[in-house]
């Protein structure tokens, strides 16, 4: 359950990333997008924290990637 939660923390803090680029372009939400993130990886092991890593840049790059050509 504990990975679950960080693991939707994880994915929440990217898609809010996400948002903040275009086309819904919510610029103010880039400076509170990392504080799930962030959260999630505190108590987190070294492994853990590898694969939150990986999810975060997963979805990021997904969620910005989109609007580009």
């Amino acid at each position: 359950m504990r990975s679950v939660r960080a693991a939707g923390a994880t994915a929440l803090s990217a898609a809010l990333y996400a948002a903040s680029f275009p086309p819904l372009g919510a610029r103010p939400l880039a400076w509170i997008a990392l504080v799930p993130l962030l959260l999630a990886l505190r108590d987190a092991s070294l492994a853990r924290r590898l694969a939150l890593g990986v999810l975060w840049s997963f979805v990021a790059g997904w969620g910005v990637g989109t609007w580009m050509p």
